[in-house]
């Protein structure tokens, strides 16, 4: 069941948090499955405002070391970040 504050949440995020503008790129760092529904509604909103989102997501549990695996760097010089963790 989907969960409505994760979409509120998510809406204040882009658009209050960070501020996005249409054409802007964003990165999005996803750690661990329950935030994966968090993550979802961000990357929707980002799109819905005309963003670019990239994510990124890591499991700790799948690494065998129960350390996290870094975030690769966003390429774009102009990203932005958000961690759902």
């Amino acid at each position: 069941m989907k969960d409505k504050r994760n979409e509120v949440l998510a809406k204040s995020l882009v658009n209050y948090s960070v501020s996005l503008q249409p054409g802007e790129t964003i990165m999005i760092e996803i750690k661990g499955k329950e935030t994966l529904e968090l993550a979802k509604e961000i990357i929707k909103e980002v799109t819905r405002v005309g963003g670019v989102p990239f994510w990124y997501y890591s499991d700790e549990s799948c690494n065998g070391t129960g350390s996290p695996t870094p975030p690769r760097p966003s390429s774009h010089p102009s990203a932005r970040f958000i961690s759902a963790s």
